[in-house]
């Protein structure tokens, strides 16, 4: 086994009206469709599933082994990861691999010219878009936290668990180990440390370029505006699951692992811990619960 640290197979059983509770079983990212559901990878059942915010039910979209990043193109090409696999999904639910990095493969992220990236416990790679050729992107294979101001290659990481691509391409690390948001400029692959976070997991582009952090150990979700200023989204810093139906900045959340910006300033929110789910934040700030024990 790799350094990676195992998601746990902490449950979380979700109630759907007309039938039994389902159980949500270590989900880890989530992307939105464009039909407005919710696509999450559940390492636990191993398995993607499609689960609609306004019933809370759920759809087997496929069966993976242990799941852990999920990403869905413009076009609708559905990429996840299966262990040390990077594999599209294809209509009928079949996959097929198009990268196997030899260990564990944790998140995904796409840019604009269609490019895939996906990180293991030290080292981040780019599979080419049309050509599928795969080249070493990030770290030095090493897990460790040396390297800010120099070359992304010979840097360290430590276990990261979320990657996204910004407007200018730039990609950004949540180094999960290391404890800090890193960001790989996209013309001179310089690495520097961005913004400081506890425990990061899932990354997300919001509105105006805002970069949204789950911060899992820190039991909050963060917004970090381009100037670099950084505002509590949801969670109080204290792990839990209370507070719907209230303002989410004072809601208990449990071990977030992943932000899902929505269209109107909406977010979704998954959370990977033993009392956890995926929590809605409406426009105006308030928090529900859509799945959960």
């Amino acid at each position: 086994q790799s350094g990676r640290r195992r998601v746990r197979l902490d449950t979380v059983s979700v109630r759907a009206a007309s039938r039994p509770p389902v159980v949500l079983a270590a989900p880890t990212e989530a992307v939105l469709e464009p039909s407005g559901s919710i696509l999450v990878a559940e390492s636990g059942q191993s398995r993607l599933a499609r689960i609609d915010p306004a019933t809370g039910r759920d759809t087997l979209v496929t069966r993976i082994v242990q799941p852990f990043g999920v990403v869905l193109t413009p076009s609708g090409v559905l990429y996840s990861t299966s262990e040390s696999r990077v594999v599209r999904v294809e209509s009928g639910g079949s996959t097929t691999t198009i990268a196997d990095a030899g260990e564990d493969v944790g998140p995904l992220a796409l840019d604009s010219s269609g490019n895939l990236y996906f990180s293991t416990v030290s080292r981040i790679f780019r599979i080419e878009s049309g050509t599928g050729a795969v080249t070493h992107y990030a770290g030095t294979g090493i897990r460790g936290g040396r390297g800010d101001g120099g070359p992304a290659l010979e840097a360290e990481l430590d276990a990261p668990h979320g990657l996204v691509v910004g407007p200018d391409g730039a990609l950004y690390v949540a180094d999960t180990g290391n404890h800090r948001v890193r960001r790989i400029d996209p013309a001179t692959r310089v690495i520097t440390a961005f913004a400081a976070a506890v425990g990061p997991a899932g990354l997300a582009l919001g509105p105006g370029g805002a970069l949204y952090v789950a911060e899992r150990d820190g039991q909050r979700v963060s917004r970090i505006d381009p100037t670099g200023a950084k505002t509590v989204v949801a969670g109080t810093g204290v792990r839990g699951s209370s507070g719907d139906g209230g303002r989410a900045v004072a809601a208990q959340v449990d071990e977030p692992f992943d932000v899902v910006p929505a269209p109107g300033g909406e977010l979704f929110i998954v959370e990977s811990g033993v009392s956890g789910g995926i929590r809605h934040i409406d426009a105006s700030g308030v928090i529900r619960t859509i799945r959960r024990r």
